[in-house]
């Protein structure tokens, strides 16, 4: 019977260790991002850019501020477009919001058009970008946007992938936005 009490206890004990093991691995970590080694406020200005790579090359950079820091995701609004050398009509400024598991998602409203041969006009809009570098600041990734039918002729493939990067860089050094992440 002292045997069963012993392994009673123990086995409560090992779930007790586990529950408190897990309930620790769940909750939810924080991003900080950093410039210079200091933290970022919300409002803080930051730049935005955006790399088409392929099929296509083009290039996007966007003015804005930090709207949030040291959240389990972290927000930034474009307020202007500084290089456009993408489709003229894709004047839209995203949002970019980085994750601690190091997806950059890049939102556009309107969205993002992207033009090829035909002519053939994509649109994306949302870029989520799931393989980092860079710290998490920056990330890059395979997007598919949607054949706008109205505007492309008939004779063009209904989507196209590309393969993008994206990242937030600081207002003073250029570099990606250093990150830390926090329990």
């Amino acid at each position: 019977m002292k045997r069963f009490k012993i392994m009673g206890v123990a086995l409560v004990a090992i779930l007790a260790v586990s529950a408190t093991a897990a309930s620790g691995a769940s909750a939810a970590e924080k991003l900080v991002l950093k410039e210079q080694g200091v933290a970022l406020a919300p409002g803080a200005g930051a730049t935005g850019n955006v790399h088409v790579i392929l099929p296509v090359g083009c290039w996007q950079v966007f003015s804005g501020e930090l709207l949030s820091n040291e959240k389990p995701k972290d927000n930034f609004a474009s307020t202007s477009l500084y290089t456009n050398e993408c489709d003229p009509a894709s004047t839209a400024l995203p949002t970019f919001q980085l994750a601690p598991n190091g997806t950059v998602t890049v939102k556009y409203k309107p969205k993002l058009a992207i033009t090829t041969a035909g002519p053939c006009v994509f649109e994306y809009a949302k870029l989520t970008l799931n393989e980092p570098f860079a710290g998490l600041s920056a990330a890059a990734g395979h997007v598919t946007g949607k054949l706008n039918k109205k505007t492309s002729n008939p004779s063009c493939a209904p989507s196209l992938s590309i393969w993008a990067y994206g990242a937030l860089k600081g207002f003073h050094t250029g570099s990606p936005l250093e990150t830390e992440l926090m329990p």
